[in-house]
């Protein structure tokens, strides 16, 4: 490696990144994707691989530094499973030889399963094993069938939390050699903090799949206004994902009252998280749970799931309810609503809470990570 003869965090690694396989409307590992590269292209040398459309592949050109390229791969190779697999499995490894590349970084759960070059890959959670339901038999056929393999062949695995590295070590307790590290996500940089005033909205960010848990919100929401008919409006962003859409059939007594928005880009997300009374957020499951995050960042009260990552990423600074309790989620929704001296401390201490998730944090810890893999997990 060109790294050989140095130590510790000097030690340089020239690495492929391969970002073909986050999709083109960026949501929780898309935006991982992206800002991880922002951290690791300004420093040391290596590839950048992403999909030729990838609205952000000019943001991340400019940002290359000298001893870093941009290569873009053809659409139908990443976005196709079968060309996809093709293109993972047979055309990178031969890539990464022909660039003289140290390390390879697959994003999502695959990476190449024969390949001369050092793998690290990134399991966001272990979702396919727990809960396989919140999938397409599709997708639970092609991940669950490759994880075990990948993971026997990788020099390192990356989980987002804690939870998502005990969950992995749990599963795969038969693979002690397994080196693995859990480093967390960032949080957006320079957001305002709004005022406690002029809230009009409960709000939820996410795709709309079963796994999020919309449904549960909705009899929630519906529950809230069933107590309070001025309660404030629900408003539900993010793109339609697979499964039945509980919004196509509301409730009589809340239509009119919930607005359901598409996929937004950032500073619109931004604009509408001002405006909140709370983050909603009572998804049965994540590896992480990046809009708990990004509403701490701006002083948003967050109201998510109990005994999931998202309380352990709030860290004592979000309201947790029993996701399957429509009765715990109203509760804390009108808790934000009528006491304001909770409100306040919530923004507070979701404010400081946030402050300890940087993305320079996870480039940093990512390219110590690496490091350590090709050192032979010492």
């Amino acid at each position: 490696p060109s790294g050989a003869g140095r130590s510790g965090e000097e030690e340089a690694v020239r690495t492929a990144l391969d970002l073909t396989q986050v999709p083109r409307r960026k949501t929780g590992m898309g935006v991982y994707g992206f800002n991880l590269a922002l951290q690791l292209v300004c420093r040391e040398e290596g590839v950048l691989f992403v999909s030729r459309d990838d609205p952000d592949k000019k943001r991340l050109r400019e940002a290359l530094g000298p001893g870093w390229s941009l290569q873009e791969v053809a659409p139908r190779w990443t976005r196709i499973l079968p060309l996809r697999f093709l293109w993972e499995q047979v055309l990178l490894p031969r890539i990464c030889r022909r660039f003289r590349v140290d390390l390879l970084h697959s994003l999502h759960y695959t990476t190449p399963l024969f390949a001369s070059t050092p793998r690290v890959v990134t399991v966001p959670d272990m979702s396919f094993y727990l809960c396989p339901e919140y999938h397409t038999p599709l997708k639970r056929l092609y991940f669950k069938g490759l994880l075990p393999w990948v993971l026997r062949r990788v020099s390192g695995v990356i989980t987002l939390s804690e939870g998502g590295k005990a969950e992995l070590l749990r599963r795969f307790s038969s693979l002690p050699h397994l080196s693995v590290q859990a480093i967390p996500l960032g949080a957006p940089e320079g957001c305002r903090r709004f005022p406690q005033g002029g809230k009009e909205t409960f709000l939820f960010l996410g795709t709309r799949e079963p796994r999020k848990n919309i449904e549960g919100l909705l009899r929630a929401y519906a529950l809230l206004v069933s107590r309070d008919p001025s309660s404030p409006s629900l408003t539900i962003v993010g793109g339609r994902g697979w499964g039945r859409d509980p919004v196509e059939s509301l409730p009589r007594e809340i239509q009119g009252r919930v607005h359901v928005l598409g996929y937004l880009a950032e500073e619109e997300k931004e604009e509408l998280l001002g405006r909140a009374v709370a983050l909603v957020y009572p998804s049965f499951y994540e590896g992480f749970g990046l809009p708990v995050l990004e509403a701490m960042a701006q002083g948003i009260p967050v109201v998510t799931s109990r005994g999931t990552v998202m309380e352990e990423v709030g860290g004592g600074a979000v309201l947790a309810v029993d996701p399957h309790s429509p009765v715990e989620m109203a509760d804390a929704m009108e808790r934000l609503l009528k006491e304001p001296i909770l409100w306040e401390e919530l923004s507070r201490r979701g404010l400081e809470r946030a402050r300890e998730y940087t993305w320079e944090r996870t480039g940093r810890e990512t390219r110590r990570f690496y490091a350590k893999c090709l050192r032979g997990g010492r």
